[in-house]
């Protein structure tokens, strides 16, 4: 209830409520032009297939997915899933779990090119399926068109990604 409100929290409220401005759809499709969503299936490269398959085959990750509780997922199911969605974004996003031979990763290192270090060497976006897709096509968007393209992802890394391969290919 607002009467329990110090007149200091309520100070503080109404400045932060200043600050921040929120955005209904029905308010940004005034300023907006129409979102052009479209579902583009990428096929993983060599280097991530071959990282999928070590990583399907490991004992670890069988030994863990056989021990689910009926319909349940366990949690070492969850970080399965969730090593998998880096993986297909990128394989230097499991790269570091690949170098530590973590669960699932145990043979994964190998399978990387020689002298290959994600964090000392330039991003390769030919290394994954959705990058090269997605490199393609902010090149012909830059190329071709003035619009802007707005890149989501749940992920915090991939972000980074993105925002890696923007500044390697220079954009704005």
């Amino acid at each position: 209830p607002l009467q329990k409100w110090t007149p200091r929290i309520l100070g503080k409220r109404l400045i932060f409520f200043r600050c921040i401005i929120r955005r209904t759809q029905a308010l940004l499709s005034k300023y907006l032009p129409v979102k052009v969503e479209q579902v583009i299936c990428c096929k993983l490269t060599q280097l991530q297939m071959d990282i999928y398959q070590s990583f399907c085959n490991s004992d670890t990750i069988r030994r863990s997915l056989k021990q689910t509780d009926g319909n349940k997922m366990s949690s070492s199911s969850l970080a399965a899933i969730t090593s998998l969605e880096k993986m297909v974004n990128h394989p230097d996003l499991v790269y570091p779990a690949c170098k530590e031979r973590k669960e699932g990763f145990e043979n994964a290192s190998e399978l990387f090119p020689a002298g290959y270090d994600p964090e000392r060497g330039r991003l390769r976006p030919e290394l994954s399926g959705k990058l090269s897709i997605l490199d393609c096509l902010l090149a012909v968007v830059k190329s071709t068109t003035t619009d802007k393209v707005v890149l989501v992802s749940n992920y915090t890394q991939t972000l980074d990604m993105f925002e890696r391969l923007c500044a390697l290919r220079n954009y704005g």
